[in-house]
């Protein structure tokens, strides 16, 4: 019976100690979450599934050509926002565009001055720091499929990739895009698409309110250059930029709070520029944190 009893009172004992425990942590003050830091909580995965290969091209597996095809991003991207670098952001395009647009890129080199500096100047007030890019660093997880062409006319019909080939608007967003590269038949063109060449296609993953975009590469030497669409033209170009710098300016607080996030979102922009893809309206484009970026 004596058992019993403090068997009783140690049972009890131990019931309130636990009940005390609950009441603390209870009390306890919770840990503040910034709405970053829950938006981050919410956000899916970004799907890193890199493009097909169109016919006419064979697989490539050349890990060391990524640092070049990275640092054509990083390289379009300061472009869009440096002063007087219209003309330089189109010597990262391939050589059949840089003809085509070379002359008013240079004539017009100074347009998106007054829409570059006003992000340079949001970019530092917001992440303190100036408006530049690590290639290895802020561009590393994209994801990217390499090839070499081995059938150059059937790979011309079909050059470049579709820009957005997903989603319910995807054909009326990249029309420009689907036009058909021209063969070598035309020498005044200086088409790269020619068998042995090097390409490459980069997928941006959809976020941020914008689709998933295919960035058409070839190489040319040692680097890899962005290939547009034939029927862009350099006053295209230089109002797509400035449409989507001015779109993504207005609305600094809306940026990613992450600027590894920061870079992507605004190389995406710059690529949906240069394919003819016009951005969202702002309120289905309000960018937010994306926690699937890999480390």
């Amino acid at each position: 019976m004596k058992r019993r009893v403090i068997s009783l009172i140690t049972t009890a004992t131990l019931a309130f100690a636990g009940l005390s425990s609950v009441f603390a942590e209870d009390a306890a003050p919770k840990a503040s979450v910034s709405p970053a830091d829950r938006q981050e909580q919410r956000a899916e995965p970004r799907d890193s599934t890199p493009a097909s290969l169109p016919s006419g091209i064979k697989p490539k597996d050349n890990q060391s050509d990524n640092k070049s095809i990275r640092e054509t991003f990083e390289d379009l991207t300061e472009a869009a926002v440096e002063e007087n670098a219209f003309d330089d952001l189109v010597e990262r395009l391939v050589d059949q565009d840089r003809n085509r647009i070379g002359k008013f890129a240079k004539d017009h080199a100074g347009d998106l001055n007054a829409i570059g500096q006003r992000i340079k100047n949001a970019w530092h007030e917001k992440y303190k720091d100036n408006f530049e890019f690590d290639a290895d660093a802020d561009f590393k997880n994209l994801p990217v499929v390499r090839g070499e062409i081995s059938d150059a006319k059937q790979v011309a019909t079909h050059w470049p990739v579709p820009a957005v080939s997903t989603g319910p608007n995807a054909e009326a967003i990249q029309a420009s895009a689907r036009q058909e590269k021209t063969s070598n038949d035309n020498p005044d063109l200086n088409s790269n698409i020619e068998n042995g060449r090097e390409v490459a296609i980069v997928t941006i993953p959809a976020s941020h309110g914008l689709p998933a975009l295919n960035v058409s590469l070839v190489k040319e030497l040692h680097c890899y250059r962005a290939d547009a669409p034939n029927t862009l033209t350099g006053q295209q170009l230089s109002d797509n930029l400035i449409k989507h710098m001015t779109e993504v300016a207005e609305h600094p607080d809306q940026w990613p709070a992450d600027r590894r996030d920061a870079a992507n979102f605004f190389a995406h922009h710059v690529m949906m520029a240069v394919y003819d893809v016009n951005a969202p309206t702002h309120e289905k484009s309000a960018p937010q944190t994306d926690s699937g970026r890999k480390d």
